[in-house]
């Protein structure tokens, strides 16, 4: 029943999207090819001539007796209007106006009868039937977003939330660097070219810097508002079905607290319902949420930023000559962008040595660092993939496209350079999963196997970025142990994930770009129009929604086989990857809309800031609680999963497991 459901919402969605892509086009009319012609010709010819006689003959027999016809006719007419004249007694005069009046009131019903069939019949623009697909498109995908976030499988559900909450990040991070980016460009008009390129890393910079300081401030490290007990816990509505969920006890709800354990428990509430509460260190986890939800926005900012600097630097005369020698703006990008890296780290070094010279254990510090790096990571990722896709189409198509990805002018690419694309991003997926597996592998290496640990000592895997979670959630705090010390990310640990990243990024470019290739070259795809670019983006994102349950069955074929964590880290890079295909052609779109309206009321710099401001206002805040909120639990959960997983390999080597965060469900019975 599970397999049939999922074929029968692929269908579903598939048709739904296909309807809508495919809408609003001009299909070649059916009709006999020229062979079938030419063969009735062939197959008619002997019996030409013969029919020619027999028609010939009919059509003259025809001809005279329908001319006798009309003349009997017409002699009847001329003597029964003489009879009636004669009765009647009327000139010849007053009966032509009688004749007149009966024809001006046949008119006038006719008339009437056409405006009538007129209002019945219903005639519709070609504006009307796109806008009316794009209803039906948007309804369609509404309605198959809600099945897939509440779907049966923990790691469909961990894909979708995830290609959301980055298709939102992506979305908002390129509206607001393109409102801001093209003052940057207004104030470089009439400056020398590598003024310019100068010009344009100085912003990519200005995005790191402000990040800095930002998540620095939102994580404590710099101007804390007095003394913070990051640990403080608090008693919280823990009903996900309720409007207050997450909201503080008062002291009255809290003297009819019905507890369970220390963690958890029941309140009675206003009409006496027993609702469940739980306790929640409220304070670390909001600032956890802000600083992944800023650093992801700006280090998104900053990537777009690197590859409009890069892009600008591949451009210039010293580089545009040769694909290979566009790879050294690449480089080059890849430098600079290490160098505000360096910097950033000395800074955040001298905050923990200050903290820890205070007598505090520096774990503020800890955090601002955790985040940075993973956001500069992003920084890197972004402006390596985007750059070295644009060498790869360069070699393909003879053309360097501009800064944006897009050739100029943009005319029909040859097959084979578009498949030559595609495959390019198979090998970027596998070069993905290869390195993913290899950094698993790495991790599995501990220094306590030298030591030939007992089965009294615990073995410990070394903590991924996102270990902080496990302090964020009640779900899976410790309640006795005491805090495991973070391990610091290796140099070369950086350099690998950057790498994995980068080629999964490479994958979700190839996969645009082809995809771009392939609309130019059919005829019922115009991407110079509004509606051929949600076109665009309605197929990249049935293919990101169809790609949601085929990597669901790679994770699964990795959890058979051994591999959980390899394949866990593989899917989960390649999906964050499609989700950023998906956010920057729906960026496109609105930017399209956006370009439309100024073109009617004018100011279009001014509006697209404007328009920009209002998209983050109403975007940025239910995204943080909601959705991203509901990424970071389904993220949490599954890496529980993966660690009672551990646990049985563990236990099956001669090692002691990790020990739980969370009661088991056996064990909750034997209480």
């Amino acid at each position: 029943m599970k397999g049939l459901d999922s074929w029968s919402f692929l269908l579903g969605f598939a048709f739904c999207m296909a309807f809508l892509a495919l809408s609003g086009t001009e299909l070649p009319k059916l009709g006999a090819g020229p062979k079938a012609v030419a063969t009735l010709k062939t197959l008619s010819a002997g019996g030409e001539s013969a029919r020619r006689l027999g028609e010939a003959e009919i059509s003259d027999a025809t001809e005279e007796s329908e001319s006798e016809k009309k003349e009997a006719k017409k002699e009847g007419e001329v003597e029964k209007k003489e009879k009636e004249a004669a009765e009647t007694g009327e000139t010849e005069e007053e009966k032509e106006e009688k004749e007149e009046e009966e024809e001006l009131e046949k008119e006038a019903e006719d008339g009437e009868e056409e405006e009538e069939e007129e209002e019945e019949e219903e005639h519709f623009t070609h504006a009307d039937i796109q806008v009316a697909c794009v209803v039906l498109g948007a309804v369609a995908i509404d309605v198959s977003l809600f099945d897939l976030v509440n779907w049966t499988d923990d790691d469909i559900r961990l894909y979708t939330w995830s290609i959301l909450s980055m298709t939102i990040s992506i979305f908002v991070a390129v509206l607001g660097f393109g409102a801001i980016n093209q003052y940057v460009e207004l104030l470089a008009e009439g400056m020398n070219e590598w003024l310019g390129v100068a010009l344009a890393f100085a912003q990519c910079a200005f995005y790191l810097v402000f990040m800095l300081f930002w998540i620095g401030y939102e994580s404590g490290m710099i101007c804390e508002p007095g003394e913070v007990n990051l640990d403080e816990e608090v008693w919280t509505v823990a009903d996900s079905n309720r409007a207050e969920h997450g909201r503080l006890l008062t002291a009255d709800e809290i003297a009819t607290l019905n507890s369970i354990d220390q963690k958890r428990g029941t309140y009675e509430d206003e009409n006496g319902n027993r609702t469940p509460v739980m306790k929640r260190k409220m304070v670390l986890e909001q600032r956890l949420r802000r600083m992944k939800c800023y650093a992801g926005l700006l280090s998104h900012m900053a990537g777009f930023a690197a590859i409009n600097a890069g892009g600008q630097l591949q451009h210039t005369d010293l580089f545009n000559s040769h694909p290979l020698l566009c790879l050294i703006p690449t480089l080059i990008t890849c430098a600079l962008c290490q160098l505000v890296f360096l910097v950033s780290g000395h800074f955040r070094k001298m905050q923990y040595e200050a903290a820890k010279a205070l007598g505090r254990a520096g774990r503020r510090a800890k955090l601002c660092s955790e985040f940075i790096e993973e956001g500069e990571n992003d920084v890197m990722s972004l402006s390596l993939s985007f750059l070295a896709v644009q060498s790869v189409k360069f070699g393909l198509s003879g053309l360097l496209p501009n800064v944006e990805g897009v050739e100029e002018p943009e005319e029909r690419q040859p097959w084979p350079a578009v498949c030559g694309l595609y495959l390019s991003s198979l090998l970027f997926a596998a070069i993905s999963s290869v390195l993913a597996i290899g950094m698993v592998k790495r991790r599995e290496q501990p220094e306590t196997r030298e030591t030939a640990p007992t089965s009294t000592q615990p073995l410990r895997k070394t903590r991924t970025r996102n270990s902080w979670m496990e302090e964020a959630s009640l779900d899976f705090q410790k309640t006795t142990e005491e805090p495991v010390e973070e391990n610091a990310e290796t140099l070369m640990d950086r350099v690998w994930s950057t790498l994995m990243s980068t080629a999964a990024m490479s994958f979700a470019w190839c996969v645009l770009f082809a995809t771009r290739w392939v609309c130019v070259n059919v005829t019922f795809v115009d991407l110079e129009s509004m509606f051929g670019m949600i076109q665009l983006a309605l197929i990249l994102s049935l293919f990101a929604g169809v790609s949601v349950f085929l990597f669901d069955v790679a994770d699964d074929f990795f959890k058979n086989h051994g591999n959980s964590e390899a394949g866990s880290l593989a899917v989960s890079t390649i999906i964050n990857a499609l989700a950023l295909l998906v956010g920057f052609t729906w960026e496109k779109c609105f930017d399209h809309g956006v370009k439309a309206i100024s073109a009617r009321a004018g100011h279009a710099r001014l509006n697209k800031l404007v328009l920009a401001a209002v998209v983050a206002v109403l975007v940025v805040r239910p995204w943080r609680r909601y959705i991203l909120t509901k990424v970071m639990y389904l993220e949490l959960m599954k890496k529980s999963t993966l660690k009672q997983r551990f646990n049985n390999e563990a236990a099956r080597s001669g090692y002691s497991s990790v020990p739980s965060l969370e009661p088991s469900p056996r064990d909750e019975s034997k209480k």
